[in-house]
Order: C-alpha cells, then structure tokens, then sequence
C-alpha cells in the first residue's frame, strides 16, 4: 500500500476531459488536493500563481506541448519554478520516452496509467528516488471504466467521446484538401 503525503497539492494538465478525470478520481480519492488546467498556457498560469507539490503534464497537447511548457514552468520568476514534473503520453515508442526524459522531467508514465503506478510514481519522484519510465502496456490488467467510475461518469464519457469524434469527422468531411 502506497501513503501519499498528506496536503499534497497536485496539478493535472491534460487537453483532454476524459484523461483529467481519471487522473483527478485516483488522486482525490487519497486524499490529494488536485487542481486542473485544459492546456500549458493554463498550467504556467496556475503554477505562476501558486505552488504545487507535483505536476501530471500531458506531452501531446494542442498550442505548446508538455515539454515547452514544463519548459516555461521553469524560467517563471517564482520559487517553486522546480517543481516536479511527470510527463504523461500515449506514445508508446521507447524513443520518444528518451526524448521525453531528456527534458527536465521527474519520471515518464505511459497511458492508460494505472492507479498503483501513478502513486508509488508520485511518491518515487517526491523521494528523488524515480525510475524514468513506467510503461503499463504489458503490466497486467487495466480496471473497467465503468466499473471504476460508476455509470453517470461512463455515459458522460462516452457522450463526450461521440461528440469529439463527430467534429473530426466533420471536419474531414469539409476539408479542402485530401488527407
């Protein structure tokens, strides 16, 4: 069983709604005080704001991606400006995890991350002692979604889903030009 530190202050920034909330449910539910931001430019905002205890950043979003936001967090005049960071991606492509780490990173979690990942993750990269990389996809079984968020929070997700989908497909569907 992973403890957590009691207060701790947690930021999650992901372009995606679905990824913040399953991020936000497995840390608030032991106890973490998590803050959310949509996109980087949100997050350097909120990190120049106020301090955080650790940062869950997305590497793949819209505007500035992970790095040059984590980046950004770094140069802000502000005394928490080296505040940990985990990258979390989808890319499952060893090479792009060593790209990831050479940016100044804490550690590097794959999606989907699991929940006994993510915390003895965080807890490693608040000791100092993380390993760089936790790559999920042949670690064992991914709980339900439904099962881990209960119905209401499935259908939202799931509506949520649809509704991101038809809009690439409309706007395939008017593209000017051939994909």
């Amino acid at each position: 069983q992973v403890v957590i530190p009691a207060g701790l202050k947690a930021l999650v920034v992901d372009d995606n709604e679905i990824n913040r909330m399953v991020l936000t449910d497995m840390l608030t539910s032991t106890g973490v005080d998590v803050s959310e931001a949509a996109d980087g430019f949100s997050a350097i905002d909120m990190v120049a704001a106020q301090a955080f205890d650790i940062v869950l950043l997305d590497v793949s979003m819209p505007g500035i991606d992970g790095m040059e936001t984590l980046r950004r967090i770094r140069s802000l005049d502000v005394p928490w400006n080296d505040v940990p960071a985990i990258a979390v991606t989808a890319h499952a492509a060893p090479k792009d995890h060593d790209e990831f780490l050479e940016a100044p990173f804490s550690d590097l979690f794959v999606k989907p991350v699991k929940r006994d990942v993510l915390l003895s993750g965080i807890v490693a990269t608040l000791s100092g002692t993380a390993v760089g990389h936790h790559d999920q996809i042949t670690s064992g079984h991914t709980p339900d979604f439904k099962q881990q968020f209960g119905e209401e929070r499935y259908k939202n997700a799931l509506d949520t889903l649809q509704s991101e989908v038809r809009l690439v497909l409309e706007k395939i569907e008017h593209a000017d030009t051939p994909l």
